[in-house]
């Protein structure tokens, strides 16, 4: 019998999937600017500093979107508008140019979104991007993390929660606002429950998060703890949901239901 889904979280509530990855390191374990916090506040706060404007460039097809998004980012502090395109290959001169660039991609088609990012990141590898959906379920979120998007925002998401996702994919670090995360917390729950097995821990919940992001080599640093203890989370999270190795897991994770 399948898991049964809990209630999406309130707009209002604040995302516990905020993925920061500790100073001198990025989703890939390569170098990246030092900045402070993470989801399950393991890292220590960084001095308070004046943060560099984030360039972003607008992606979408829709152009009621792209001049809402402008909008938002003309408004927000530390973020400058690039410019706003309606598809990633007029976008390309100017990404190029960008340096710790955010590219934030809409698309109201969710099979589409993924397949966007990967082609932005072939033009222009030196953005980030940031996937701004109107639905957001596990396979677009999982999909578009593996193709190398920093963070998934949903249309809903309060303005603030998009903001966040920029400045953090400026950073080098994944994003996921709430109704990203609680959408794949529930996928593990399900997932758990189909290999017959008992639910994850918390602690289990919260490794298999950062696994999506960032290969299981670097999250003994991420998370501050013991290489050991890490594969013995890792393990155990592959033996609850049925697979034998990272590529497995996203597997399973991407599958639509």
């Amino acid at each position: 019998m399948p898991a049964s889904r809990s209630n999406p979280p309130s707009a209002a509530a604040t995302s516990l999937a905020r993925q920061a990855v500790p100073a001198g390191t990025s989703r890939h374990g390569s170098h990246a600017p030092s900045a402070s916090g993470n989801a399950a506040k393991l890292s220590s706060a960084a001095p308070a500093r004046t943060e560099p404007t984030v360039p972003v460039a607008v992606i979408s097809a829709d152009k009621a979107v792209r001049n809402q998004l402008a909008a938002r980012i003309k408004a927000a502090s530390g973020l400058g508008l690039v410019g706003s395109y309606d598809r990633p290959e007029a976008a390309q001169t100017d990404l190029a140019k960008m340096q710790r660039g955010v590219a934030i991609i809409h698309d109201a088609s969710p099979g589409l979104v993924p397949r966007l990012a990967a082609k932005l990141k072939c033009l222009a590898g030196a953005a980030a991007v940031v996937i701004y959906a109107a639905c957001l379920d596990t396979a677009v979120i999982f999909a578009s993390l593996a193709e190398g998007a920093c963070g998934c925002v949903a249309e809903s998401a309060p303005p603030d929660q998009l903001r966040q996702a920029i400045s953090e994919a400026g950073r080098g670090r994944v994003f996921l606002c709430n109704l990203a995360e609680w959408e794949v917390r529930e996928r593990l729950k399900e997932l758990a429950a189909a290999a017959g097995s008992k639910p994850l821990t918390e602690k289990e919940a919260q490794v298999c998060l950062w696994l999506v992001g960032h290969q299981e080599k670097v999250l003994p640093f991420l998370l501050s703890l013991r290489t050991s203890t890490v594969h013995t989370h890792v393990e155990r999270v592959y033996a609850k949901l049925g697979a034998h190795s990272r590529e497995q897991f996203l597997g399973l994770l991407c599958r639509r239901r």
